[in-house]
């Protein structure tokens, strides 16, 4: 393998230096310099360079010219570029085929892109554009870095198989790595060697969690992470060619304006070279500014070139994490900064970098200080989008840490604008916005402070802020926050239902009774709790199908899960009897034991469903979610061993006379029923 860009500094020195002449030489670290192989002993450049000819001539040879892009002077590469044409000319023939079927000497030129059709190779030879790393290479790769890393830090003897399976395992391990950042959108930071050699590079040096090493578990360290690998790049450079050395914080105050100035201006994510030059003026003097665009035009690092003149950064997602830097160099002009961005979908990312670096920069004072001053800022368009609120949630995966104020009062304004019932109406996408957001602040280690925030809304009590109770009970049932506490608070509220926002109240407790019956409250004197502690009153209740009928209907106790299981038990026997049908096809002698366990299976389970169909209730205690006024009068006809329809009466006089609405409903409901 020779750089090219070696073989075009001989050249300078030599003009009339062919490729073929400069083989062997390209060892040494310049033209005619002594050559040393592995174990430091010295070899003749001279004798090299015949070795290399005879080998050429002998079509045994696999040449790979590395890095054309690397030469910055146009009229150089030009000139290198027409030295590669004449070599290939002389040393491969026309009619050489596929050199895999066809063999001799084969030539391999690699190049970047940017600024080669200025000076392109001729039409002799085949182009080819190497495609971002699918998952399959990045495996691969993974595999062949991490047997390298390991092997090369042990001595020949050290490596052995036990050796190679800790490689192996680590590597895996990598993979798996890997995999999870595509599902965290970091994924596709894995797009080329270069960027999977960092990744691997970070995940080595990572803290060790469940006994293995890791990414960061917020994108913004593992970006950092990256950028100052790259950084590390370019100073290694500076170092080898004696060059000044940059320092990270010194680059750092370069690169964040100059992210922040292309993604301003920027669609796909260039700058020309005036505008680099005008920024890097600001902070290098003048010889330091040719320096620096000299490295940026020879390394492939975290700036490149893009084409003749025009630069950009080597990912989006590092142009994105350092113009998240810039929004917040001026600690005292964040939140106006972030306001001003909002409305642009570009500078998401950016934001959402943002606050991961302040969440992992500022101590918790501090940050919940400058957070619920940006939550209180006024923006003009709150009343229709609580913009703030949704980026603070969906900049949550971000964060090292968010104090509980902050998700407090994150979660009060959300509920806010979820009360906004008209609003919603109008934009049902914003609805649905503010539900998901919701699940998601209410998730893992902020539900508790989410609960109490809705629990608090719940046992508001002024009838002015109802709508404030109705969307609670609606996000409640949403992000399936039930506790105890809430179950109650909802019990307490239930009178309060509201038909405009479809009974959220009464279809929690619903969904409570379903799912989670345990947490229902147990008022005294209410009906559950004198069935439930009463066994032979609630044998006479489920022994009649009126009183159960009666018992769905006013106070609820629905069983649902019955349906299931007998749809289960249904499924089940069709299951069996698919399976005796392809049984009884086969040699019966060898069936008939599998044929008799499942004749016995399909017996179970058609008594099960019969016992379902006949015996199971619909109707369950334990699953009642509400109360009624008319519970005296059920438990005095059941205490007295009296039928359902001797209520009648009682409850016709309840119609007429009663003056509380909700109890001539529900006597209304039971006459229904009876």
């Amino acid at each position: 393998m020779v750089r090219v860009a070696s073989f075009a500094n001989a050249r300078n020195a030599r003009p009339q230096l062919r490729l073929a002449q400069f083989l062997g030489h390209h060892l040494g670290s310049n033209y005619e310099n002594i050559v040393a192989d592995s174990r430091g002993r010295e070899i003749d450049s001279h004798t090299l360079n015949q070795l290399f000819l005879k080998l050429l001539q002998s079509d045994r040879v696999i040449l790979i010219l590395d890095g054309l892009d690397e030469i910055g002077n146009p009229a150089t590469r030009y000139e290198i570029v027409r030295e590669i044409d004449l070599f290939i000319r002389e040393m491969i023939p026309n009619s050489v085929g596929f050199p895999c079927e066809a063999g001799g000497n084969q030539v391999i030129i690699t190049s970047r892109i940017v600024g080669y059709q200025m000076a392109p190779l001729s039409n002799q030879s085949t182009h080819l554009t190497i495609e971002p790393m699918g998952e399959r290479a990045i495996n691969r790769f993974c595999d062949v870095w991490m047997k390298a890393i390991h092997k090369v830090s042990k001595t020949p003897e050290q490596w052995n198989a036990q050796a190679e399976t800790a490689a192996i395992q680590e590597a895996t391990e990598l993979k798996e790595a890997i995999a999870n950042l595509r599902q965290q959108g970091a994924g596709d930071l894995a797009s080329n060697p270069l960027l999977v050699t960092i990744l691997a590079l970070i995940f080595r040096n990572g803290q060790r969690q469940q006994g293995k090493a890791s990414f960061p578990q917020q994108r913004v360290k593992l970006y950092e992470a990256a950028v100052r690998i790259l950084i590390d790049k370019w100073r290694e450079r500076a170092i080898r060619k004696g060059e000044r050395e940059f320092a990270q914080e010194e680059v750092l105050k370069i690169l964040v304006p100059l992210a922040a100035h292309i993604h301003e201006t920027s669609n796909i994510g260039v700058v020309d070279n005036n505008s680099l030059e005008q920024i890097l003026k600001q902070h290098l003097s003048t010889l330091d500014v040719a320096q620096f665009q000299q490295v940026v035009r020879e390394e492939v690092g975290l700036l490149a070139a893009r084409g003749e003149g025009v630069y950009g950064f080597l990912h989006l997602t590092f142009q994105e994490y350092l113009a998240g830097s810039w929004l917040i160099e001026e600690r005292e002009r964040i939140g106006e900064r972030l306001l001003e961005k909002l409305s642009s979908p570009r500078w998401r990312e950016p934001i959402l970098m943002a606050l991961g670096k302040l969440s992992a920069e500022l101590d918790e004072a501090a940050l919940q200080t400058l957070l619920l001053a940006m939550l209180k800022k006024l923006d003009p368009l709150s009343h229709l989008v609580p913009r703030t609120v949704l980026l603070l949630i969906a900049a949550l995966p971000e964060m090292v840490k968010i104090p509980d104020r902050v998700i407090e009062e994150v979660a009060f304004q959300l509920l806010h604008a979820y009360a906004q019932r008209t609003t919603l109406e109008r934009f049902p996408s914003l609805q649905k916005q503010l539900e998901q957001a919701f699940i998601l602040l209410a998730k893992g280690k902020h539900f508790k402070i989410v609960e109490r925030v809705l629990r608090k809304a719940l046992t508001h009590k002024n009838p002015e802020h109802n709508e404030q109770v109705l969307a609670a009970a609606t996000l409640v049932r949403i992000a399936r926050c039930y506790t105890i506490q809430i179950a109650k608070a909802l019990a307490d509220v239930w009178m309060d239902d509201s038909e405009e926002w479809i009974w959220p109240i009464d279809h929690a407790l619903r969904d409570i009774a379903a799912n989670s019956p345990d947490l229902l409250p147990d008022k005294p004197g209410s009906l559950r709790r004198r069935l439930l502690t009463n066994p032979e009153l609630a044998k006479t209740f489920l022994a009649n199908p009126t009183w159960t009928q009666l018992g769905i209907a006013i106070y609820g106790g629905l069983d649902t899960s019955i349906s299931k299981r007998i749809t289960e038990a249904k499924d089940k026997i069709a299951q069996i009897a698919n399976e005796l049908a392809i049984l009884t096809q086969k040699n019966y002698t060898q069936s008939k034991e599998s044929i008799e366990r499942l004749d016995q299976e399909r017996a179970e389970w058609d008594a099960t469903l019969k016992n379902l169909k006949e015996t199971a209730h619909h109707f369950t205690i334990k699953r009642i979610h509400r109360d009624s006024s008319l519970t005296p009068l059920f438990l005095e006809a059941l205490q007295n061993d009296h039928l359902p329809a001797s209520l009648i009466p009682k409850l016709w006089e309840k119609c007429k006379n009663e003056s509380n609405s909700d109890t001539k409903i529900d006597a209304y409901v039971a006459l229904a029923v009876l």
